[in-house]
């Protein structure tokens, strides 16, 4: 019996940048046309220092992570590793998961409300485009 001689098979070894958190652009997106991360700088100050991951990208990376249904604080570890989709997503950094608890515990009412306010005016937005241009239009 004889045995043919296999094709040659080249390999080209790359350094591709890869994520599982692609489809996650279409938010980052909507987020930016919705001027969500300028309505997170304007309305959140609870950072003191000048080093590290400011309030915007600490609160961005948390609704990222949600809506691609990591609900564990312990996914923000995940996506911090991630740096296609960190880059992706248009973050400067992503706080680990011990530093966004510690984050969050400094929230107050204060804090929570102006939360609030920036929810409301997202869904006010929405629902006005929602309203005149008809929903598959907004998304």
């Amino acid at each position: 019996m004889i045995i043919p001689k296999p094709e040659k098979i080249d390999i080209e070894f790359i350094d591709a940048k890869l994520t599982g958190m692609a489809g996650s652009l279409f938010v980052a997106r909507l987020a930016n046309q919705l001027k969500l991360p300028d309505l997170l700088k304007d309305q959140i100050c609870l950072k003191k220092r000048n080093r590290g991951c400011d309030d915007k990208d600490s609160l961005l990376g948390l609704i990222h992570n949600f809506c691609a249904g990591n609900g564990k604080l312990s996914d923000m570890d995940a996506l911090r590793a991630d740096k296609p989709a960190v880059s992706l997503l248009g973050l400067e950094d992503v706080r680990s998961s011990k530093r966004m608890g510690e984050y969050l515990a400094l929230f107050n009412a204060n804090f929570v409300k102006a939360l609030y306010s920036v929810a409301h005016r997202l869904c006010q937005q929405i629902g006005f485009l929602a309203v005149c241009y008809g929903f598959s239009t907004v998304i």
